[in-house]
């Protein structure tokens, strides 16, 4: 989330105005990347699903909820 609103990528400078809605920790960068492009693969309603707890539990609500007290800053 930093990196993002840090704008320092390309791809960040376009669009460093995100917010954090769901979050689950994994111990190596592989299995993070792998599940990421899982959940990539869903459609939009079962993300939706994922993000209210309907499909699963977000595993690490108090960074969600403190890059939400954070919000969009220029």
């Amino acid at each position: 989330m930093r990196e993002h609103q840090s704008k320092k990528s390309f791809f960040t400078k376009k669009f460093y105005c995100i917010d954090l809605v769901y979050c689950e920790g994994y111990f190596t960068a592989n299995k993070a990347v792998k599940r990421e492009k899982q959940i990539k693969g869903w459609s939009r309603a079962k993300k939706q699903m994922l993000i209210t707890g309907q499909l699963g539990i977000n595993a690490c609500p108090e960074i969600v909820d403190s890059f939400r007290d954070i919000g969009c800053q220029n």
